[in-house]
């Protein structure tokens, strides 16, 4: 015995029979398996128009049953005039499904992280080629004012050694007055 999913579509207008069709399915079911559990959805709009109507009554059914029986359940279905559309899959492919989906999502999201990692790398490594520069750009500014410091050094060290000199003669001047000041008094004094 094999685990599969029953999905069937009823027509709206037999709402109220519901339970004649799905009786009438679960008996054949039962005759040949076990229903594990069945789910009616109820009336709902239909993605597209099958035979003419919008709507239909929904109806999933988890079924244990024999591989060789599900030909028959088929037939049963195709026959059957209130059922306007089916699908019998097998458990296995619809958990196969969730896991490779689930594989499938893990891969894109490693594959994201991989992008984002990439993505981050080359930001850093632009962040660090912009500093590079920056510091360079002031490196040569500094370079600049150290070299127009010392053209001004150059340029300022005659000036000084003028004012130095001058400076000194002016205190030689001074002194020598001085001088003369104390020579008058003592002379005079005399």
């Amino acid at each position: 015995m094999r685990k599969y999913e029953l999905a069937y579509i009823i027509h709206p207008d037999l709402e109220n029979t519901l339970d004649k069709v799905t009786d009438k399915i679960n008996k054949l079911i039962n005759d040949r398996g076990k229903i594990l559990k069945e789910d009616v959805w109820g009336k709902r709009k239909l993605a597209y128009p099958i035979r003419k109507q919008n709507f239909g009554v929904y109806v999933i059914a988890n079924i244990e049953i024999e591989p060789t029986a599900v030909q028959d359940l088929e037939r049963l279905l195709q026959r059957t005039e209130e059922v306007i559309r089916f699908i019998v899959v097998t458990q296995e492919s619809v958990s196969g499904l969730a896991q490779k989906s689930g594989d499938e999502a893990k891969e894109a999201k490693r594959v994201r992280k991989e992008k984002n990692k990439v993505e981050d790398l080359a930001e850093i490594e632009e962040n660090k080629e912009e500093e590079k520069e920056v510091v360079e750009e002031v490196e040569e500014e500094k370079e600049e004012e150290t070299a127009t410091g010392k053209v001004e050094e150059k340029e300022e060290k005659p000036k000084k050694a003028a004012k130095k000199k001058e400076d000194k003669q002016k205190s030689e001047e001074e002194r020598l007055e001085e001088l003369d000041e104390k020579l008058k008094k003592i002379l005079g004094e005399e």
